[in-house]
C-alpha cells in the first residue's frame, strides 16, 4: 500500500510540474498561508494585552510593537484586533485568488487537452486511425479532456493544501508544541483512513471509466446503424446497452457513497476529537491559552485537512480516466504520420512503379507489383471487384498507406520525401460514405474558405446542382442535416463535386462515389465529369465497367 500511495504521489508531482503556472500557485500558497496563519495568534496576544498581562509574558510583544512602532502604530488592545481580522481576512482572500487561479489553469488545461487531442489524432498515420473507434474517440473528446483537466485541478488543490498544513502545522508548533504533536497523530490517523478509502475509490473507478467507454462506443454504434436498429428487431443489442449502463452507474453509486462517507466521518471525528482536547487539557498539563492557540490554527487546519482528503479522493476517481487519455495521447504521438519536407509542385505526373501492399497482419498482398500513370488533365478509371485492391491504390497515391514494395513518384519526388500535406492540399477525395457535415449547404460547399456568391453559383451550375439548390427552402442557407439526411444522393455527390472546384483542387478522386445513385442521378455526375474533364484530372474508382467510357485510360484489376 505504501509503495502505490508514493506512486500516486510522485504522479500528483509529475503532474504539478507539467502544468503551467505552477510556480506562482506555489508561490501564491506560501504568501496565503503566511498571512492567514499569522492573524490567529495576534487573537490570544490581543488577550492578553487585555488582561494587563506583563509584557514579557506576552508572546511576540516586543517583535509585534517593533512591526506596529515602523507602520507608524501603537500596540494596544483594538489595534491588535483590528490587525489579526485584516491579516485573517487578507489571508482568506489571497486564499480565494489562488482558488481562482487554479480554475483558470484547469480551464487552459482542458482546451490544451482538447486542442491536443485533435492535432495528435489528425497526425497519426492512417491505420492507427482506423484502429481507434469513434465512440472511444467521442468519450476522450467529451469526457476524458474534461475529468484529466480535474486531475490537474485536484493536484493543484492537494499541493496548495499540503503547503497550508505545514505552515499552520509550524505556527502551533511554536505555541504549543505538546498539542501539536497529539493533534497531528491525530491528523495522521484520518489520512491513513483517506488512504484506504480512497485505494478502494481508485479501484472501483477503474471498472467504471472501462464502462463507460463501451457504453460510448454502443452509442456510436446506435448512430451509425441507426436505420438498421429501427427497421429491425434487435433485442439483445439493447439488452447489453441497458445491461452495461446498469452496471456502469452502480459503480458510479458506490463512488459516491465512499465519497459521502469520507467527508463526513472525518469531519465528525475531528469534531468529537477536539471537544476532548478541550474537555481534558488540563489532565495534558497545558494552559487555555496553549489549546487555545493550537485549535483556533488546527480550526483553520481542519477543512484544509478535508480539502486534502477531498483532493487526494477526486484524484483516486479520475486518474484512470487521466491516465487512459494520456495513453492515448501517446499512442498517436507513438503512431504519428512520417513524411519529407519537399514540397508538391502543380500538375506533376504520378508514377506507381512496381508497387506492393500487403495490411498488417495478413499475408496475401492486395496489389503485387501494379504499375500506373496519372497525367494532369486527364480522366482515369480503376474498375475491379470488391477486393481487388481499388481503393487501396487510392490510399497508396494518398499517402494513407505506404508501399510495402516499389515506390510512387510525384513528378522526380518520391513520396517518402514529399510533404504530404502539400499534394492533399491539392486532392479532394469523394466516396461513396458521404462527407458532408450537418450544416448548410453553403458552409459545406466552402468549408471555412471565402468565395463571392458570383464564383459559387457559377460553379454549382457547372456541377448541376444550382437548380436544386435554388428549389430548397433557403437556398444556399438551407440545413443538410447530419450526413446530408434531407438531401438525395445525388445531390449530395454534385455538392462534392462543386465543393472540389471551390477548393481549387487539381485532383478529384471518386472512390465508388456514383454506385449507389439512380440512372438520373448517375446521368448528372457523368454529364459533370465530361464538363470538368479537361481541367481537372479525374480518378474514379468503380466496379461498373461502363464508367471506363468516361475515362481517357482504364485500369482493369483482378481480385
Amino acid at each position: 500500500m505504501l509503495k502505490n500511495y508514493l506512486n500516486k504521489i510522485s504522479v500528483i508531482l509529475n503532474i504539478i510540474l507539467k502544468t503551467p503556472f505552477s510556480l506562482s500557485v506555489v508561490f501564491s500558497n506560501f504568501i496565503a498561508s503566511f498571512l492567514s496563519v499569522i492573524g490567529i495568534p495576534l487573537l490570544v496576544v490581543a488577550y492578553k494585552y487585555s488582561e494587563n498581562e506583563k509584557e514579557n509574558l506576552i508572546p511576540l510583544y516586543s517583535l509585534i510593537e517593533k512591526l506596529l512602532n515602523t507602520i507608524g502604530l501603537e500596540i494596544n488592545f483594538y489595534t491588535l484586533i483590528s490587525l489579526s481580522i485584516f491579516l485573517i481576512i487578507i489571508g482568506q482572500t489571497c486564499l480565494g485568488g489562488v482558488e481562482v487561479l487554479n480554475r483558470y489553469i484547469q480551464i487552459k488545461v482542458v482546451k490544451e487537452f482538447s486542442i491536443n487531442l485533435i492535432k495528435k489524432f489528425k497526425k497519426a498515420n492512417w491505420l492507427s486511425i482506423l484502429e481507434d473507434k469513434s465512440g472511444k474517440f467521442q468519450y476522450a473528446m467529451n469526457t476524458e479532456t474534461q475529468r484529466a483537466s480535474q486531475v490537474v485541478l485536484d493536484s493543484l488543490r492537494f499541493m496548495s493544501s499540503i503547503i497550508q498544513l505545514f505552515f499552520f502545522i509550524g505556527t502551533s508548533f511554536y505555541f504549543s508544541p505538546k498539542i501539536t504533536i497529539i493533534l497531528l497523530i491525530f491528523f495522521i490517523f484520518l489520512g491513513l483512513i483517506t488512504i484506504i478509502i480512497s485505494s478502494k475509490i481508485n479501484f472501483l473507478a477503474n471498472f467504471f471509466n472501462i464502462e463507460r467507454i463501451k457504453i460510448a462506443e454502443s452509442v456510436s454504434n446506435i448512430n451509425n446503424n441507426k436505420k438498421y436498429l429501427k427497421s429491425s428487431v434487435v433485442p439483445n443489442f439493447f439488452k447489453n446497452i441497458y445491461k452495461n449502463i446498469n452496471y456502469a452507474w452502480s459503480l458510479d453509486w458506490k463512488l459516491n457513497i465512499y465519497a459521502f462517507f469520507l467527508k463526513y466521518v472525518v469531519f465528525i471525528l475531528i469534531s468529537l476529537f477536539f471537544a476532548l482536547l478541550l474537555t481534558f487539557f488540563k489532565k495534558l498539563n497545558s494552559n487555555i491559552e496553549e489549546v487555545t492557540i493550537a485549535i483556533l490554527i488546527f480550526l483553520r487546519t481542519t477543512p484544509v485537512f478535508i480539502k486534502i482528503s477531498e483532493s487526494y479522493t477526486s484524484l483516486n476517481e479520475a486518474l484512470p480516466v487521466y491516465e487512459n487519455f494520456i495513453k492515448r495521447l501517446n499512442f498517436f504521438k507513438t503512431y504519428e504520420e512520417r513524411d519529407g519536407n519537399l514540397i508538391y509542385k502543380t500538375n506533376q505526373i504520378i508514377t506507381f512503379n512496381n508497387v506492393s501492399y500487403k495490411y498488417p497482419k495478413t499475408r496475401k498482398f492486395v496489389i503485387k507489383k501494379f504499375n500506373m500513370k496519372i497525367k494532369p488533365n486527364n480522366t482515369y478509371a480503376i474498375i475491379g471487384p470488391s477486393g481487388s485492391g481499388k481503393s487501396t491504390i487510392v490510399d497508396l497515391m494518398i499517402g494513407l498507406l505506404k508501399p510495402k514494395t516499389g515506390s510512387i513518384k510525384y513528378g522526380s519526388i518520391e513520396q517518402k520525401k514529399m510533404k504530404l500535406s502539400s499534394f492533399r492540399s491539392k486532392v479532394s477525395y469523394i466516396s461513396q460514405n458521404i462527407s458532408l457535415f450537418d450544416g448548410t449547404i453553403k458552409e459545406n460547399l466552402l468549408m471555412g474558405s471565402y468565395k463571392s456568391n458570383k464564383d459559387i453559383i457559377k460553379v454549382c451550375k457547372l456541377c448541376l446542382a444550382y437548380e436544386f439548390i435554388k428549389s430548397m427552402p433557403k437556398n444556399f442557407n438551407t440545413h443538410i442535416g447530419e450526413n446530408a439526411i434531407k438531401i438525395s444522393g445525388g445531390q449530395k455527390q454534385r455538392i462534392l463535386l462543386a465543393r472540389a472546384l471551390l477548393a481549387n483542387s487539381e485532383i478529384i478522386i471518386l472512390d465508388e462515389a456514383t454506385n449507389q445513385l439512380d440512372e438520373k442521378s448517375l446521368k448528372f455526375i457523368q454529364n459533370t465529369i465530361k464538363k470538368i474533364k479537361k481541367i481537372k484530372t479525374i480518378i474514379i474508382i468503380s466496379h461498373q465497367k461502363s464508367i471506363s467510357k468516361l475515362a481517357d485510360k482504364t485500369y482493369f484489376l483482378k481480385k
